[in-house]
């Protein structure tokens, strides 16, 4: 059946006449909560999609609440369809594939009222919320594990570490380095050098996003390649977020992050090092040195930094303690994933 048949959308308004910090209803955007106001438009139980910006995060919403301009309200007709089947559907479904535009991505109505949905019986159609929704609730169970792990590792640093008086600079224990700061788009190709960029980088991982360098360019920039135990930090944007480059990332490339490179590894551990610009005081200290409204941070100001000068056998224990922690991550998140790819099977079986 098309949407026309089976709910109404709910054109969102300028908030500005009813917005108030101690109103009763959420005002909502395509991204989530921007406010509260004193009158809603969309009745509990109704899905949100971005009519311009973000299109394709649906969101379900079990409260009254006001939409903003650039958001619709899907209310299903619940007399032939519940409004959490709608939601799984959209979730599902890839909106994207009806933008109107080539710049700010954009939804009609006349659009949306045209999409085809398979409607099987309310009775099955609660079966399959059910079941999607257990799903849901394990891969929440699983987000907060990490989020709690994440949480123990820096209460643990803070209670080691928390009260050091002793510092030294950086630069008396590491080389530092900018990586590559040059345009390389040309230099992309499908299989070669790992390039990291600052977005590679997030606290104690490196998320890397695929790209490669080609081997020439990579052998003729060998020098600013990093080695396995090399601390990459962030220098624009979240300045001072770390990660230790691990195996799969020796001879890897960054472009414009900032390379620690600690000289003796047996007094100090690039984790325990990665950990303090992570958890401790590292990134407030950095945040006094950026130079603009981007958080910009040169090599010259990093080198400012100041560690803790602590027993290597308390970094040791520390460190002992984070690779535990990391053997329950790893658990975790490869049960998160087995989950995520459960819900995508279930997803294609019920809505194609």
């Amino acid at each position: 059946m098309k949407f026309s048949d089976v709910l109404e959308i709910k054109n969102g308004k300028n908030q500005k006449q009813v917005e108030n910090p101690n109103g009763k209803y959420p005002i909502y955007g395509s991204g989530g909560i921007m406010g509260y106001a004193d009158h809603y438009i969309c009745e509990p139980h109704t899905v949100i999609i971005g009519r311009k910006g973000t299109i394709n995060n649906p969101i379900y919403v079990e409260t009254p609440f006001w939409n903003v301009d650039t958001a619709f309200g899907l209310q299903a007709n619940k007399d032939i369809l519940h409004p959490k089947y709608l939601y799984y559907f959209c979730e599902n479904f890839n909106f994207e594939a009806l933008n109107t535009t080539v710049t700010i991505p954009s939804l009609t109505k006349a659009n949306l009222l045209n999409i085809d949905i398979p409607l099987p019986s309310l009775a099955e159609q609660d079966e399959v919320i059910t079941i999607l929704t257990s799903v849901d609730n394990l891969i929440l169970d699983s987000v907060t594990q990490l989020q709690k792990l994440n949480e123990l590792v820096k209460a643990r640093f803070v209670e080691l570490f928390g009260n050091v008086s002793d510092f030294v600079n950086i630069t008396d224990i590491a080389h530092t380095y900018i990586g590559l700061v040059t345009t390389m788009t040309k230099h992309y190709c499908n299989n070669g050098t790992p390039l990291l960029f600052n977005s590679s980088i997030k606290s104690d991982k490196i998320v890397w996003d695929g790209t490669y360098l080609d081997v020439e360019f990579a052998e003729a920039n060998k020098s600013r390649m990093h080695k396995t135990n090399d601390i990459v930090t962030v220098h624009t944007g979240d300045i001072g977020t770390s990660a230790v480059v691990g195996e799969e990332f020796n001879n890897s490339l960054g472009f414009a992050t900032i390379v620690t490179r600690i000289n003796d590894v047996s007094r100090y551990y690039p984790r325990f090092v990665s950990s303090f610009l992570n958890y401790g005081s590292g990134k407030e200290q950095l945040k006094k040195y950026s130079r603009d409204v981007r958080n910009n941070l040169n090599l010259k100001d990093f080198n400012r930094l100041m560690v803790p000068n602590v027993n290597v056998l308390e970094q040791k224990r520390y460190v002992d303690f984070l690779e535990q922690t990391d053997k329950s991550k790893l658990a975790v998140q490869e049960s998160l994933e087995k989950l995520e790819t459960l819900k995508k099977a279930l997803m294609q079986k019920y809505f194609g």
